[in-house]
């Protein structure tokens, strides 16, 4: 694979990982801001900072943003794996995920097991 297209994979990857922890801290901020109690795992949040509908909004379209650009660069990095999986038959899919990978012909079967078939 090209430098760039590595240095894309990796920055789409760190980005992935960014809005995955963002996505859930905007979340919050946005249950807490409206001051109210909430639910969290079994437990009720008390009220936590007074109600705060200006800031509430601005966390609120962070929120909606974060969630919009997970989608689209979630999406854009399977559309790329897929890409190089399917039209240029190279083994990026196959390196991140290793249970697809293709018997390349060189394995040998332990003593007493039946040899692998290709599929049809």
């Amino acid at each position: 694979m090209p430098r760039f297209q590595q240095w894309l994979a990796r920055r789409s990857e760190h980005l992935l990982y960014a809005l995955l922890l963002l996505q859930p801290i905007t979340g919050l901020a946005t249950s807490i801001l409206l001051g109210r109690s909430f639910p969290l795992l079994g437990w009720s949040v008390p009220l936590l900072v007074p109600r705060n509908i200006e800031a509430w909004q601005i966390l609120l379209s962070v929120h909606r943003v974060g969630a919009y650009a997970l989608f689209a660069v979630a999406g854009g990095h399977t559309v790329a794996a897929f890409t190089h999986h399917y039209l240029l038959r190279d083994d990026v899919l196959e390196m991140m995920a290793p249970w697809l990978r293709r018997p390349s012909g060189r394995e040998t079967a332990p003593e007493g097991a039946y040899p692998l078939r290709p599929l049809r």
